[in-house]
Order: structure tokens, then sequence, then C-alpha cells
């Protein structure tokens, strides 16, 4: 008996499965970093130097001061956080497909926006339209700009452009005299920066006028511009994938220390100005930039993320106001009581009711404004800051045309019969004693200035960045 073998119905190929590029998150840390500033930049423009400490006082900023503080590594920080978006929008964001031409024409359009934007706000300021006049979004256009030109040729090139403009600052702030002086002068007016650019770069009769009017000369683009090409390669270096995540966040942050340290080393015959731009300032924005973003990387994007609790987010920000007043009622009773029993003098307690405002708001944003899977405050205060980054040059705009007109230009009746600009006014209310409606049992009896200072900044603060919160659980982003 013979057997048939067995039939096979003929193999069918599979189909082909279809190729998806690889996911890739945002970035946390950049969006927390960027936030990071633009909530620093808030408390920093509306404080006092009466009440706050120096690190929230410029130390050179149009004044031709030397030294530098936490206020004055807000401008090069964002521009660092400029730089560190680039690689991203043009290696697969603005520039994805695009040729080198039109990626530079790209990004002098988008230049051109944000240099406009700051005319606006300069109007706000002046209450005329300039445009040839330097300023810090026109340097965050043209610094931007001459970045992407830089992020198109090698890196030993743009390490050759860096060397070269630190190196041209050094020599030319410390190492050539004066012309007609016979000596190095660097004062607020008379150094060779301001004489090349008075001399050269005038926007009215300067032979290099165009160059002066919309750059800002050498005084501060070219420097700028270093932190935005040191922002690159921090980029760069967090997008490498051949080293683990973990790793590549240790060598950011390594990175950032030992620019920090040549900082330090150089300030000793160059010394840190935010006036200036100087070599060594441009060193410790970068490289205190670095660390900062490497730390957020780290715990932002190298570990889990969990997702914010809606729930507790909408409670945190809704109970913010009346946290506010019971902190301030906690303070009003609590000055008096250490003023009325241990005879204490009123400014010896402004600070302690100060710190008290400010450290029961921070417990109010890291205990119901974080995310529902708690895992560390450092990942709340994350979170937090990224609210905020999404919308940077939405807020900055906002917020500074905003201080201009409304909280500076505006008036109000104060509760002395007379008016007065609004952020004063709204200061005084809380610094003041005075009665509500003239009724006794309802006397205020005021803060004192230091409260009153604090308060204000925390609460100015807290308005924007619930702004950004409604427009970030929207998806709505502004972007130029």
């Amino acid at each position: 008996m013979s057997t048939c073998p067995p039939t096979t119905s003929p193999a069918i190929p599979a189909a082909p499965a279809l190729q998806q590029a690889p996911f890739r998150p945002r970035l946390l840390a950049l969006d927390a970093f960027r936030g990071f500033v633009m909530l620093l930049m808030l408390v920093v423009n509306s404080s006092t130097h009466q009440s706050f400490h120096w690190q929230f006082q410029h130390r050179g900023w149009n004044a031709g001061d030397k030294g530098a503080s936490l206020c004055d590594m807000v401008f090069p920080w964002f521009l660092f956080a400029v730089g560190c978006a680039i690689p991203f929008s043009m290696g697969g964001g603005r520039g994805a497909g695009k040729s080198a031409f039109e990626k530079v024409w790209e990004a002098f359009k988008r230049a051109l926006v944000i240099y406009a934007l700051g005319a606006l706000i300069t109007a706000a300021r002046r209450g005329e339209i300039v445009f040839f006049l330097w300023d810090i979004l026109p340097i965050i256009a043209w610094g931007y700009f001459l970045g992407v030109v830089l992020c198109l040729f090698p890196r030993w090139l743009q390490a050759l452009f860096v060397v070269a403009v630190l190196l041209a600052k050094w020599i030319m702030l410390t190492k050539i005299n004066y012309p007609g002086e016979g000596m190095v002068i660097w004062e607020e007016k008379r150094h060779l920066d301001e004489w090349v650019k008075s001399n050269y770069l005038s926007i009215r009769d300067g032979p290099l006028w165009f160059v002066g009017g919309w750059f800002g000369g050498l005084t501060q683009l070219l420097p700028a511009t270093c932190c935005v090409v040191m922002g690159m390669w921090a980029a760069s270096l967090i997008r490498a994938q051949t080293l683990p995540a973990f790793l590549r966040s240790m060598w950011l942050i390594a990175a950032g220390l030992v620019a920090l340290l040549l900082a330090y080393v150089w300030e000793r015959d160059l010394a840190f100005s935010k006036d200036f731009f100087t070599s060594s300032y441009v060193l410790l924005a970068s490289g205190s930039g670095a660390v900062v973003l490497g730390l957020f990387y780290l715990f932002l994007d190298v570990t889990a993320r969990p997702a914010p609790s809606s729930t507790l987010v909408r409670a945190g920000s809704l109970l913010a106001p009346v946290w506010l007043c019971g902190l301030w009622t906690a303070v009003c009773f609590g000055t008096q009581f250490m003023a009325g029993t241990f005879g204490m003098d009123r400014a010896t307690i402004e600070p302690w009711a100060a710190g008290m405002v400010g450290f029961g708001l921070a417990g109010l944003a890291a205990a119901l404004l974080a995310p529902a899977e708690f895992v560390g405050p450092f990942r709340c205060v994350g979170w937090f800051c990224s609210v905020p980054g999404r919308n940077a040059i939405l807020l900055y705009v906002g917020a500074e045309i905003t201080w201009r007109i409304v909280l500076m230009g505006w008036k109000m009746p104060f509760h002395d019969g007379s008016m007065q600009t609004v952020a004063p006014a709204l200061k005084g209310f809380v610094r003041d004693g005075w009665n509500f409606w003239g009724v006794p049992m309802l006397r205020w009896p005021g803060l004192g200035q230091a409260a009153a200072d604090w308060t204000f900044s925390i609460a100015y603060t807290l308005v924007w960045w619930r702004i950004c919160y409604s427009l970030y659980k929207r998806d709505l982003y502004f972007k130029v």
C-alpha cells in the first residue's frame, strides 16, 4: 500500500512590517531648564534691592560693574538654552529634510521675528519704536541665527570660533592700550570695546554702522553667541547614542564643572561682568548652565517619567491664593507676637516673615503641584519648571509688556487716598497697616517691606505660572 506524500499549501509570504521611526520623547530637561530660567527672571524683575539677597541683584547690567550673581545668570542661561535647542530643531524639527540654505533662511526669518518682538518691548519701555538698539531679544535673535550657521560647520570650526572670540575679548579689555592714553583703561564708558563701537560701529556715522546697529557690535553679540555654541555642544552630548544616558548626564555635569574651574582661574585676570560679557563670565554662565541642565537631565529624562496628576495640579493652582492669605495672617500675628512679647525690633523680624512666606509657598508648590507618583522633590521642581519652559518666548514678552505698561504704568487708588502705580500700590497694601472699610476688627497691621516684596514677587511669579499651565493643559504653545 503506497502512501501519498501529504499535500502542503505553498507558504504565503508575510506582509512586510511597517518601519516606524523610533519614538523620541521630548527632552524634559530642556523644558525644565528653560522654565527655571524664566521663573528666576520673574522673581528678579519683580524684586527690590533692599529686601532681597545680593544674589537677586544685578552686579553689572548697564552700570559698568564687575562681578556676577545668580541674577546675572538669567540672560546667558537662556542663550545656553537657545543653543541646546538648535541640534534638536535642525536635526529633526524645523530643519528636517531641508538643505543647509533652507535651514539658514528659516533661522534668519525666525531671528527677524524675535528681533521685532524685542523692538516691541523696547517701545513699551521707552514709549517709542527703536529698531537699531540691542537688548535682550535682539541679542538672542542674532545669537540664535549665528548658532544655526555655526551648527552647519564641523565641531573644530565651532571650537575655533569660541576660542578666537574669548581670546579677542580678553586681549581687548586687558592687553591693548586705550587709544591716545598709552595705558589699558577699563571703565564703564572708557574701554577699547566702547571705543571701537563708537568710532567704527556707530549707528549714525560709523563705517560699519549696520553691524553696530543690528548686532550690538563686539560688546555683547559675539561672546553671547559663544554661550549659544556651548549650549549646542551640551545638546549634542545629550543626543549622542554611543553612551548610556546616565553617563551622558555625568559627562555633561563634569564638563560644566571644568568650565567653571576655567572661569574662576580666568577671573583672576579678567573679572566677571555681564555688562561687558567678559570671557570669564561666558565660561561661568555656560559651565553653571551645563551643571543645572545635567541635573535636570539626570532626574527627569534618565530616570522614569511620572505623569503629573491633574487633580493635584488643579487643587494646588486654585489653593495658591488661599494659602497666600493664610501665610499673610500667620506672618501678621507672628510678627506682632514677637514684637510685643519679646520686644524685638520690627526690622529684625521682617526677614523671618519674608522667609516664612517663601518657604510656605515653596512647600505648597512641592506638595500640591507635584506629580501623583511622588519620587523626590527635584523631579517635582523639574516638572513645575517645565510648564513655563514650554512657552518661554510668550512668557517673556507678555511679562515684560505687562510689567512696563500695567504694573508700572497704570495707577490705582492707595489706602491713604493717593494714586500710585499698580506694583508699588499692591506692595504697599501688604506692607502698611490699614483698616478694611474703617472697621477696627478688620484692621490689617501690615507685614513690613521685606515680607511685602517677597509676597508680591512670589504671587507675581505664580500668576504667570498659572497662565502658562492653562496653555500647557490645552497644548497651546507660542512659537516663532
